[in-house]
């Protein structure tokens, strides 16, 4: 007959053994009230032939998305671009808000979390161009400052994946359309 103190190891090493199996399961941060805090960036130099010139972009896009069920989230995005153009000289900027949402098709205990995504982003672009004006074949030439002002909209759907690297920290890779 075993005795109590073997009884009681046992049945602690049973109990070790069953929270760290608990433990090895992670919970899933597509739950309920849980937050997607990302974004992207970009950076880039080209040259275009036809005017001879040099355009410089940056561009950002910060994202929050809150769960509002364990496997839908809503939120927003705020794109947020500059771009400088060298001939003629001149600059524009663009700016947005506008609502964003994610569904994933994941369990709550895996660290693959595959999604599809929607995005619909009210922008508002503005343009400033110095053009230099020649007032006759053989006369004066001055610097005219042309700007205009846009708004366009935006729509963006994914189809993306993301590996959870920690429990609160993943990278996500997406394929997108935009509209």
């Amino acid at each position: 007959m075993p005795s109590a103190r073997r009884i009681a190891t046992a049945a602690l090493g049973l109990l070790a053994l069953a929270s760290t199996r608990v433990r090895a399961q992670h919970q899933s941060p597509a739950h309920t009230g849980g937050w997607i805090i990302g974004g992207s960036g970009s950076l880039g130099r080209s040259h275009t032939d036809a005017i001879d010139a040099d355009i410089t972009h940056i561009g950002v896009r910060p994202t929050g998305l809150v769960f509002l069920t364990s496997r839908f989230a809503l939120g927003a995005s705020l794109p947020l671009s500059y771009s400088h153009l060298s001939n003629p000289s001149g600059h524009s900027y663009s700016y947005g808000l506008g609502p964003a949402a994610r569904y994933y098709f994941a369990a709550d205990t895996s660290h693959w979390l595959w999604f599809v995504g929607a995005a619909v982003e009210p922008q508002w672009q503005k343009d400033s161009r110095q053009t230099i004006v020649v007032v006759s074949p053989g006369g004066v030439a001055s610097t005219a400052t042309f700007d205009t002002s846009n708004r366009l909209l935006t729509i963006d759907g994914s189809l993306g994946l993301t590996r959870l690297l920690a429990e609160h920290v993943g990278l996500t890779g997406e394929l997108y359309y935009t509209h």
